[in-house]
C-alpha cells in the first residue's frame, strides 16, 4: 500500500495545500536592453546583438527547456534568482515571486506532445528556505498557460526524475530520518504535477530511478534501486509498471549486490529508440572490484562484460570507473589507474566491445582524455601522457592523436602551415612536431575539443603546436577544421569558447577568461570576422545555441563591471538571409586515416553545405538527408582496416599486434612445434590469428590478413608466455625475492590488524573504512551521450 509523503514524516494540512496550489507568479516588467549591429564586412549581412544587464551578479546557468528553443531560463547559482525568456534569449523577465521568497536551488523539465504539432513543457523549480539543504517548496511553470504556480510545500526533495511520456508524472528522491531515527533515502511519485505525493520504495543513499525509454514498455515503467539491507548497503535493480506496488527484479546474474551505477542509453542514429541498460555492481560496499552488466534488448537479458586479465586470459571482475563514450555499434569503457606517485592524475586505458559478444579489447593506454568526434562515425581524439624509454615522464606532458578507425590505429594531428597572423609555423610530424589540443577538464569546462552531430566535418579545438601540449592553458590558441581533422586552421590567438549553429553554417568564438568587447565568427567556414558586440567590455563565460544546434540565434553570458551578469542575444538571420538551394550543397567525403581515403572500407559521402562562396545561405531544418550518408563505394582493404584479434594487443601506439595469451598451437603456423620456436636468436616470431577485420569495415580484396607476432623475450622454459618480462633467470630471481619480502610484510600487517587494536583503529580511521560508501560511476546530469535525466544546463 502506498503511503502519502505527508505521513508520518511531514504532515501537510489539506487546506494549506489547496491554498498554495492556487498561488501563481506574475511576470515583472521586461528588463531593459540595448541593441547594435556588427560584422557583415566580409560576407553576408550584419549580426544583430541585443544586450541585457540582469539585476544579479555572479555565475549563472542557462537552460533551454523547449523543443522550439524559444523558452530559456537563467538561474543564478549563488543567489538562486531566476530569469525567463520566451523569444530565444532576446528579452528577459525576472520571476519576482521566486526571487523574493523562495530561492531556486535547481530545476528539472520535460516536454510532451499534447496535440498535433503541439508540444507542452513543464519546468519544476525546487526552492529552499535559508535554513534548508534540500528543496522545501516546488514551483511549476506550464508553457501551455504561460504560468507559474506553487504546487508543494515541505517536501525536502534533492532530485527529480520527470516522465518523458506524461506531463505531471514525476519521481522524486528524498533524504530524511524515519520513525526509528535512521537516515533514509526514498523515492516518491506524483501524477498531478507535484500536488500530492506517494511513497514508492527505499533506496541507497543517492540512488537513482529512471523512466523506461525502451520501445514496447508500459509508459509508466520505472527502473529504480531498491535497498535490501540498510546495514550492509546491499540493493538490487528493480522495475515496475504500477509505481512499485508490484516489484520485479532486473534479471542480473546476482540476486543481491552493491550498485555502483547504472544508465539507460540509446543509439545516436536518427531513428533509434533506447535499447541499452548498463549496470555496474560491486562485490562489497568499498567497490574494490566491480562487474559491468549490459543489456542490448531493453533489459530483458544481460551479459556480463569480459575484460583482458592480467594473466592474459579473460576476467569478468575489474576496477573500472565510467562508461565515457557511446557509439551506434560499440561500447567504450575506461579503467583509470594512478600512474604518477606524486600526483592525482589518472592514466586511463580505453576498451571497446561490440554489442555482442560483450568482450572488451584495449585500444588506448596512458590516456588523460578521450573524445568522440560527433560529425562522423569512428573518429576519436585522445590525449596520451608522454613516455621516454618506456616510462611516463610527467602529468604535465601530454600529446594528442586522432583515430579514423575506432581506435585501432592512432596518428598525430597535423599542425597548420601558418598561424592566425599569417606567419609560418615550422612544425612537421616527421620531426616529432604536431598539433595538440585540450580534452575535457574541470578547469576549462567550455573550451575543449568540440563538435556536434549535425555539422559534418566541423571541429573546434584549443591547443598549441609543438612536441607536447602546453601545461599553460593561457598559451593555447583556437583552431578549426572543416574537413574532419585532416587540416586545422589557427583562427585567433588565445583560448576561446566555441559554439556551432545552423547545422555547422555558423561558428562563434568568444575569448575565455579575458575582458573583451569582440567575438569572432564565420558563416561560410572560410572567412573569419571580428564583431564588436558591446560598448562595455566584459569577461564572457559561455555562448550557447539551441539544443539541436540548428538555430541562427546564439546566447552568450558573462560578467561586466562589479560582477553584474550580462546576457547577449546574437541574431545571424540577417547575416544568413538566403535559404540554401540544391546548388549550395556538396557530397563531402568522410575522412579515413592520413594515409587512406576510405572510412571503414568505403568511400563515404555525406550531404553538407559547401564551404566558402560569396553568398552564404542558411540551412532549412527540414532539408532532406542533410548530415547523413548519401552514397558509398567499396575500397580495397589496407592495413588500416584490420585490428588486433582477441589475445593480441598493440605494443606502443601503432605497434604490431602481439600475443598476450599463453602460447598454444592455435597461434603457431601449421606444422610448427612450440618447442622449436625462438631458437635462432629471433626477437619476434610470427603467429597466426593476430589480426581481424574491423567489424564495420566493408573493404574488399587488397592486402591479405597481416601476421601477428609473439616476443621471444617473453618465452621462458616450458614455452609459457610471461608478458612484460625480459626472459632472463635474473629477472625471475628478483621477482621471487620481491614476492618473499611482500609475503613477510603482508603477514606482519595481517597479524597487527587482527591483534593490535591501535593499529586497526589507526588504519581504519585513515582509510575511512567504517564510513565508506560505494562511489557511483554515473551521475544524474544530462549529457549528449547518455539519455539520463532532463537537465540541459550550460554544458556541451
Amino acid at each position: 500500500m502506498a503511503t502519502p509523503i505527508s505521513s508520518p514524516h511531514s504532515y501537510i494540512p489539506l487546506l494549506l495545500l489547496l491554498l498554495t496550489s492556487l498561488l501563481s507568479v506574475a511576470y515583472s516588467e521586461q528588463i531593459p536592453s540595448t541593441s547594435l549591429t556588427c560584422g557583415g564586412t566580409l560576407v553576408g549581412g550584419p549580426v544583430a546583438v541585443t544586450e541585457t544587464i540582469l539585476p544579479t551578479s555572479g555565475n549563472v546557468r542557462m537552460y533551454f527547456v523547449s523543443d522550439d528553443n524559444k523558452s530559456v531560463f537563467i538561474v543564478n547559482s549563488r543567489t538562486h534568482e531566476v530569469f525567463h525568456s520566451k523569444d530565444e534569449g532576446k528579452s528577459w523577465y525576472p520571476i519576482a515571486e521566486l526571487i523574493d521568497n523562495f530561492p531556486v536551488w535547481t530545476i528539472f523539465f520535460t516536454e510532451v506532445e499534447t496535440g498535433k504539432d503541439e508540444l507542452t513543457h513543464y519546468v519544476y523549480f525546487l526552492t529552499t528556505s535559508s535554513n534548508s539543504v534540500n528543496g522545501d517548496v516546488m514551483w511549476l511553470y506550464k508553457s501551455d498557460t504561460d504560468s507559474f504556480e506553487r504546487v508543494s510545500s515541505q517536501i525536502g526533495f534533492d532530485f527529480l526524475f520527470v516522465s518523458p511520456h506524461f506531463l505531471g508524472k514525476v519521481v522524486a528522491r528524498r533524504h530524511y530520518r524515519n520513525a526509528q531515527d535512521r537516515a533514509t533515502t526514498s523515492f516518491f511519485v506524483t501524477s498531478d504535477a507535484g500536488k500530492t505525493w506517494e511513497h514508492m520504495l527505499d533506496t541507497r543513499s543517492y540512488g537513482a530511478a529512471r523512466w523506461s525509454l525502451f520501445a514496447g514498455d508500459h509508459p509508466d515503467r520505472l527502473y529504480a534501486e531498491q535497498l535490501l539491507d540498510s546495514e550492509l548497503g546491499i540493493s538490487q535493480l528493480v522495475y515496475s509498471d504500477d509505481f512499485f506496488k508490484t516489484i520485479l527484479p532486473v534479471p542480473l546474474s546476482q540476486s543481491s549486490y552493491y550498485i555502483s551505477g547504472w544508465a539507460i542509453a540509446k543509439k545516436r542514429n536518427r531513428d533509434a529508440s533506447a535499447d541499452r541498460l548498463v549496470v555496474v555492481t560491486c562485490e562489497d560496499r568499498h567497490c574494490l572490484s566491480s562487474q559491468l552488466h549490459i543489456s542490448n534488448d531493453g533489459a530483458k537479458t544481460f551479459e556480463t562484460a569480459k575484460f583482458p586479465g592480467k594473466d592474459g586470459g579473460v576476467t569478468e571482475a575489474e576496477d573500472f570507473d565510467v562508461l565515457d563514450v557511446w557509439d551506434d555499434d560499440d561500447y567504450w569503457v575506461s579503467i583509470p589507474t594512478r600512474c604518477f606517485p606524486d600526483s592525482n592524475a589518472r592514466c586511463k586505458e580505453f576498451f571497446r566491445s561490440p554489442e555482442t559478444p560483450i568482450e572488451f579489447k584495449s585500444y588506448l593506454k596512458d590516456a588523460s582524455a578521450f573524445t568522440k568526434y560527433n560529425g562522423a562515425d569512428g573518429v576519436f581524439v585522445s590525449n596520451v601522457y608522454t613516455k621516454a624509454d618506456g616510462k611516463l615522464i610527467s602529468p604535465n606532458l601530454e600529446s594528442s592523436f586522432i583515430s579514423y578507425n575506432k581506435g585501432s590505429t592512432w596518428e598525430p594531428i597535423e599542425a597548420p602551415l601558418q598561424d592566425s597572423m599569417a606567419q609560418p609555423i615550422d612544425c612537421a610530424v616527421k620531426d616529432g612536431c604536431s598539433l595538440h589540443i585540450h580534452g575535457p577538464t574541470r578547469s576549462h569546462s567550455y573550451s575543449w575539443f568540440y563538435s556536434v552531430p549535425n555539422a559534418p566535418g566541423v571541429m573546434v579545438a584549443n591547443g598549441n603546436s609543438g612536441i607536447s601540449l602546453s601545461a599553460q592553458y593561457g598559451l593555447s590558441n583556437v583552431y578549426v577544421s572543416v574537413d574532419g581533422g585532416k587540416n586545422f586552421k589557427e583562427i585567433r590567438k588565445g583560448p576561446h569558447v566555441p559554439e556551432i549553429g545552423d547545422h555547422g553554417a555558423v561558428i562563434v568564438l568568444v575569448k575565455e577568461d579575458k575582458v573583451d568587447d569582440t567575438l569572432t565568427y564565420s558563416i561560410d567556414g572560410v572567412h573569419w570576422e571580428d564583431c564588436k558586440f558591446t560598448e562595455n567590455p566584459l569577461k564572457m563565460t559561455n555562448v550557447r545555441v539551441s539544443m539541436g544546434w540548428d538555430s541562427r540565434n546564439f546566447i552568450g553570458h558573462g560578467q561586466g563591471k562589479n560582477g553584474t551578469t550580462v546576457v547577449f542575444h546574437m541574431n545571424f538571420e540577417q547575416a544568413l538571409s538566403r535559404k540554401c538551394v540544391a546548388a549550395d550543397f556538396e557530397n563531402w567525403q568522410v575522412p579515413g586515416s592520413q594515409h587512406a581515403e576510405c572510412s571503414f572500407g568505403e568511400k563515404k559521402f555525406i550531404k553538407r553545405r559547401k564551404q566558402g562562396g560569396d553568398d552564404p545561405c542558411f540551412i532549412d531544418e527540414n532539408e532532406p538527408d542533410y548530415g547523413f550518408q548519401v552514397s558509398a563505394t567499396p575500397c580495397e582493404c589496407t592495413e588500416e582496416e584490420f585490428e588486433c584479434a582477441p589475445c593480441f594487443t598493440r605494443l606502443g601506439r601503432n605497434g604490431p599486434c602481439t600475443l598476450v595469451c599463453p602460447v598454444s598451437a592455435a597461434f603457431l603456423p601449421p606444422g610448427v612445434e612450440q618447442s622449436s620456436i625462438c631458437k635462432n636468436g629471433e626477437v619476434t616470431y610470427p603467429t597466426v590469428g593476430g589480426y581481424m577485420k574491423i567489424q564495420q569495415s566493408k573493404c574488399e580484396g587488397g592486402v591479405p590478413l597481416p601476421e601477428g607476432q609473439l616476443r621471444c623475450a617473453d618465452i621462458i622454459p616450458g614455452g609459457v608466455l610471461n608478458p612484460g618480462t625480459e626472459g632472463s633467470s635474473m629477472v625471475l630471481i628478483v621477482i621471487v625475492i620481491i614476492a618473499i619480502i611482500l609475503l613477510v610484510i603482508a603477514g606482519g600487517v595481517w597479524y597487527l590488524w587482527n591483534n593490535n587494536t591501535s593499529f586497526y583503529n589507526a588504519v581504519s580511521y585513515s582509510l575511512g573504512i567504517e564510513d565508506t560508501e560505494v562511489v557511483s560511476h554515473f551521475d544524474d546530469s544530462d549529457n549528449i551521450q547518455l539519455e539520463l535525466d532532463s537537465s540541459d544546463e550550460d554544458s556541451f
